[in-house]
């Protein structure tokens, strides 16, 4: 059994999904951290690595997946995201896990076959391939699980062919 922990960072909601890789792939969990928008940046960054601090303490995934850095139209948009990512790694490595990267892009396409699907076409083609219902107030969390189950279905991929996984 193999946890994946896929995060989807955010300045604002960070989603996550979690995902058991064993004989088969099956959710385990996943939600958002919503951040107060109110709050000063720094108090949002704080509050989402206590948040992510929880969920990893408490499912403590052998491996956490993200999102590769991208470049936004709004430059500070970029520079908060990348300060978020920053706080997920951070927070990942310490807590042991092997880190992995994927683009948005071919994490949609790998699962949907569309690299410009949106959050509701992902979501409805997990909800099938995982058995599970994702409500609409937990579309941040769709990414999140994508990024999980991406790698998921690569393992096996990727160890017939002698790669480290």
């Amino acid at each position: 059994m193999t946890l994946l922990l896929g995060i989807d960072p955010g300045s604002h909601n960070t989603g996550y999904g979690l995902i058991d890789k064993g004989d088969d792939i099956r959710c385990v969990d996943f939600g958002v951290i919503v951040a107060n928008p109110d709050w000063p940046f720094e108090k949002r960054l704080a509050f989402m690595g206590e948040e992510l601090d929880r969920v990893l303490t408490s499912y403590q995934p052998n491996i956490v997946v993200t999102e590769d850095v991208f470049t936004a139209k709004n430059i500070k948009s970029s520079l908060h995201l990348a300060h978020i990512r920053g706080v997920v790694l951070y927070k990942a490595y310490m807590a042991g896990a092997e880190i992995h990267h994927y683009a948005a892009k071919a994490v949609k396409k790998g699962v949907t076959g569309n690299g410009n699907a949106s959050k509701d076409q992902v979501a409805l083609l997990l909800q099938n391939i995982l058995n599970t219902q994702i409500h609409v107030n937990k579309l941040d969390a769709t990414d999140a699980l994508a990024l999980a189950y991406y790698h998921a279905s690569k393992m096996d991929i990727l160890r017939r062919f002698g790669a480290q996984v």
